[in-house]
């Protein structure tokens, strides 16, 4: 390590609750610039959290010098909640009231602010808008159709249409524009006479002739100009800008000598967490922001994100050059027992893979070191049945038998006491992930799946999409039989095949057979169908999409499950993509439609997650999702599947160290040769692309805590010769890193391996489902004595009754929160609970912002708002204390802490848990807040319902007005008035003068 000039050393707090290492206190105190090489749970967010908190409690700093640029904005929500508690401990109120000046979020984010500061420098409006992933892949969508219809006509675009199709050409492009975008926004094709000049290695013979290669350059050259073009005219209509965009304007600005050096007077400290997975253009813009007060904090061995554009050579370069920066490598883990640590550090240093340049782990405690092993399972399903093996599950396919043997051994965890919330089972790619969800609940176990790549194939946005596919077209008989299937018909697999016999008799689309048909639901469905082309017509997408997904046969149907939130959450989040897409210009069905269509594959929509890692169940996610997480039993699946992802038909265009970009050639029969430099780029690629896999392994493992299960299906038949069959995916480098035999001891057989730190489990599956937890037992009941049809058609339903809406759904939710037992009572009100509040946070916050009062309620601005929404908000939005509100431009949601004599009742701040030993200390959120240039301080406090007199209303919540008054008056207020309004009618609203001496409030007019 070399210290660097002008190094400041300081003494942490006396009041630190815990007792740091060398390293990691080296990293706290350090004020230079300073890399920090931070191992899987080596503590690194506790070393940010302790350096800014002592920062700002010493004075060192004030908060709005801090910059802190996390992966997520969720690891934002943590870290400031972390360092809010921790400034608790440290007695400093004044500052953790000034907290919300601190700059905490993504590098994106940040990108975002300079370009608010500075926009004006490079040519760019400060207020300009960004394209989500999906907005952005609708766009590039577009724009590819356009391009291909224009130059349809051109001679040489013709003729490589002709040659290898659309959809290769597409493929191209697209790759064209990801290597540009991560550029500087251009691309230099390859010139055709360096092309035609390259001869093939068999042959001697040119690779393409010579008017092939200049076809082709000049076909592409072409349509990407024009592609790229396109682009960035729909961006400019739209008004919108790319994340690509975002961050090369922001170094553009950054550039500028007078813009950088007020960046670095503004924020004198600038940390990045994960900073493994930045690229050479972020760290440009990091450096030039953070100068000498640069601290960067990550791990070569979990950098995962290259597919995203993450280089890890960029932290590579940082950590060789001592010279310029302090390194501080921190390898102690505190999460993983030690026979886990034992298992990683020994695989991943094995020849096999990373050999001596692998950094062992270390664990941390004498509990980690004193645990007894073995503590890592490797199960491996035979893909052949056994013998002795019950009817069940011998004709399984392979996938389908290691999903039921991990549920097996899950279900065993869990009767043997696990609680299904400590259970995680990782992944590395979501294909046949419904396996193992289906073989879990046929358990009666609790799964909460949050793929970060299967939105769209959840089971109730399929649903609503099922029925937008029938208001576009309603022969569209796929759709009709998913839609059919679904919560609106209901129909089983007996009652489908009767539709679809009867369709195919008469000759008539599903959808026809099932207006005539003898079933209620299919019925229902039909004339559902009908009212939804009607409503097409006459409203907006935003609310027809609304409308859907509010039905009580989707919503309510999504809430009783196991994972209801998230289910509901999952529906509004559709809605929210109908809004997204209605701001880059889709305004029917068909071209939602296509908009989803757009990103299926391009954008990365992950699932709407409201719950948190103690929602009760069994985690089924992504490794890339699970990174910051951490289980007591891990099962990382799917070992035997392919590492990387096979190549498409054509060879990926790739950018050589000149910026050159290589594309494939076509050949007279249609197939596509890569040339030598594109093969060794492919190759170099490959062998980067092979080392993240091994990283992504590494991250996987390393979110275990006290037990790692590894599983995956071999063929357990030798070959015709005698051999063992090779090994797919990780298994064949995990079998020699374990130093097992080729045959891993045969099938259906249970050993040690590694020094007997491993078991090896070679077991079928054996086992009936039978449920271990009936969490449904109180919900299911519920639900069947629900009749949603309770108008349906043939009842003699009233003219202006709709079949679908007949049933009032605050009836069926008042059922549900009466019925339903247990957490779920708690989950639903929490859900419902702070809608109305999220809501008006975000209309406050849209008006402060600029948005008129009177069109916050507008589809255009407030589009992620349902009808029924919109009427309970109309109220609240007229009233007077909402109107002030806007008029002295009050904040929303700003953090507060108060001390109190009892015990702590408030609403958490969202990734902030209050210390449990300062029981004294009540830290919560301010729902508006105004501040007078007089001093005095006016807080309105949303409620859902009031009592009928301010009596009661101060009898109930005098205590909160309390601390109110203790926080204002402790951050130096002149005085303060606490306003209580009910959302449910905000012509009820109180307002008193407080004060902290404990004296009585005092009625008061509204500010």
């Amino acid at each position: 390590m070399t210290t660097t000039p002008g190094d400041i050393h300081v003494e942490l707090a006396p009041t630190s609750g815990r007792a740091w290492t060398p390293a990691q206190r080296e990293a706290i105190e350090s004020r230079s610039r300073t890399l920090v090489a931070a191992a899987a749970g080596s503590g690194k967010t506790s070393v940010l959290t302790e350096l800014v908190a002592s920062a700002l409690a010493d004075g060192e700093i004030d908060a709005a010098q801090v910059c802190a640029v996390t992966f997520t904005e969720k690891a934002a929500q943590e870290m400031r909640g972390r360092i809010a508690d921790r400034l608790v401990e440290l007695d400093a109120h004044d500052v953790l009231a000034q907290l919300e000046l601190a700059r905490i979020g993504t590098i994106h984010s940040l990108c975002a602010a300079i370009l608010r500061l500075h926009g004006a420098a490079v040519g760019v409006d400060p207020d300009v808008g960004q394209l989500d992933e999906a907005q952005h892949a609708w766009i590039l969508r577009e724009s590819m159709r356009h391009v291909l219809d224009e130059l349809g006509d051109d001679p040489d675009v013709h003729w490589l249409r002709a040659r290898t199709g659309d959809e290769r050409i597409e493929a191209t492009l697209r790759s064209i524009y990801s290597i540009a975008a991560q550029g500087n926004g251009t691309a230099h094709l390859v010139d055709s006479d360096d092309v035609s000049a390259i001869l093939d290695a068999k042959t001697g013979e040119p690779l393409v002739d010579t008017d092939a290669a200049r076809r082709c350059t000049i076909a592409f050259d072409r349509l990407w100009r024009a592609f790229h073009a396109q682009v960035e005219r729909r961006k400019r209509t739209v008004g919108r800008i790319s994340f690509d965009d975002l961050e090369r304007l922001a170094v553009e600005a950054a550039r500028i000598p007078d813009v950088r050096s007020e960046l670095r007077g503004r924020w004198g400290m600038l940390l990045v967490d994960e900073f493994q997975d930045t690229n050479a253009r972020q760290y440009e813009l990091l450096d030039a922001i953070g100068g000498d007060r640069l601290f960067m904090v990550g791990d070569e061995w979990q950098s995962i994100y290259r597919f995203r554009g993450a280089d890890v050579d960029v932290f590579r370069a940082r950590r060789s050059d001592t010279e310029h920066n302090r390194v501080v490598p921190m390898r102690e883990n505190f999460r993983s027992v030690a026979p886990v640590l034992d298992v990683v550090n020994r695989i991943f240093s094995s020849e096999e893979l990373f050999g001596d340049r692998y950094e062992p782990v270390i664990p941390g405690t004498d509990e980690q070191r004193a645990h007894p092993g073995p503590s890592v399972d490797l199960i491996v399903v035979p893909e052949q049945p056994a013998d002795d093996e019950p009817e069940a599950t011998r004709h399984l396919d392979p996938r389908e038998r290691e999903a039921r043997r991990v549920a097996e051994r899950v279900a065993q965890l869990v009767q043997d006491g696990a609680d299904p919330g400590s259970i995680a089972l990782l992944y590395a790619r979501g294909t046949g992930v419904d396996h193992y969800e289906r073989a879990l609940r046929a358990w009666g176990l609790p799964v909460l799946r949050d793929a970060s790549s299967g939105f769209y194939d959840q089971r109730d946005v399929r649903d609503v999409l099922a029925l937008l596919a029938l208001v576009r077209n309603r022969r569209d008989d796929h759709a009709a039989l998913a839609a059919l299937a679904g919560p609106v018909a209901r129909l089983d697999w007996t009652q489908l095949g009767e539709l679809a016999q009867a369709a195919r008799e008469r000759q008539v689309p599903l959808l026809d057979a099932a207006s005539a048909s003898e079933h209620d639901g299919a019925r229902m469905l039909a004339d559902l169908v009908s009212e939804l082309t009607i409503d097409a017509q006459r409203s907006t997408l935003v609310q027809l999409v609304a409308r859907i997904a509010r039905m009580p046969r989707l919503e309510l149907g999504a809430s009783i499950e196991p994972d209801g939130a998230v289910r509901v959450a999952n529906l509004r989040r559709l809605v929210e993509l109908a809004a997204s897409a209605a701001q880059v210009g889709v305004r029917d069905v068909s071209g939602f439609l296509e908009f989803v269509a757009s990103q299926r594959n391009d954008a990365r929509v992950g699932e709407a997650s409201i719950a948190d890692e103690h929602a009760g169940a069994i985690r089924l996610m992504t490794i890339h999702a699970s990174k910051g997480l951490e289980f007591p039993h891990v099962f990382v699946i799917e070992a035997a599947a392919r590492d990387i992802a096979r190549s498409g038909s054509v060879p990926t265009p790739r950018v050589d160290a000149s910026g050159t970009v290589h594309v494939a050639l076509p050949k007279p029969d249609g197939r596509c040769v890569a040339t030598p430099t594109l093969e060794r780029l492919k190759d170099d690629d490959t062998a980067a692309e092979r080392e993240e896999s091994l990283r992504l392994w590494y991250v996987a493992m390393t979110r275990a805590r006290t037990h790692l299960y590894v599983t995956g299906r071999w063929n357990f038949v030798p070959t015709r010769s005698g051999s063992p069959r090779a090994m797919a995916g990780a298994l064949g480098w995990l079998r020699d890193a374990l130093e097992l035999p080729d045959d891993l001891g045969g099938a259906d057989r249970t050993s040690r391996a590694l020094d007997g730190l491993v078991q090896v489990d070679t077991a079928p599956p054996r086992l009936e489902p039978s449920p271990v937890l009936d969490s449904r037992r109180d919900t299911a009941r519920l639900a069947a004595g629900v009749d949603f049809a309770e108008h349906g058609p043939g009842t003699g339903t009233p003219v202006a009754a709709r079949t679908t809406d007949a049933v009032d759904p605050a009836v069926l939710r008042s059922m549900l929160r009466d019925s339903v037992l247990g957490g779920r009572t708690a989950e639903w009100r929490q859900l419902e609970g702070t809608r109305l509040h999220d809501a008006v946070a975000r209309l406050l916050d849209a008006a402060r912002t600029g948005t008129p009062r009177d069109q916050l309620l507008d589809p255009e601005h407030g589009p992620w708002l349902t009808d029924t929404m919109r009427e309970r908000l109309a109220p609240v939005v007229e009233s007077a204390p909402f109107t002030r509100l806007v008029e002295l431009g009050a904040r929303s949601e700003v953090p507060y802490v108060a001390r109190v004599g009892g015990r702590v009742g408030s609403r958490a701040v969202p990734g902030h848990d209050v210390a449990a030993s300062v029981a004294d200390v009540d830290a919560g959120r301010i729902d508006a807040l105004a501040v007078f240039e007089d001093g005095r301080w006016w807080i309105v406090d949303w409620k859902s319902t009031l009592p009928d007199t301010a009596a009661q209303a101060l009898d109930r919540h005098g205590e909160q007005l309390g601390r109110y008054a203790h926080v204002a008056t402790a951050t130096g207020a002149a005085g303060v008035v606490v306003t209580l309004v009910a959302l449910d009618d905000p012509s009820r609203a109180w307002s008193w003068s407080v004060s902290a001496d404990g004296t009585e409030p005092e009625p008061a007019e509204l500010p």
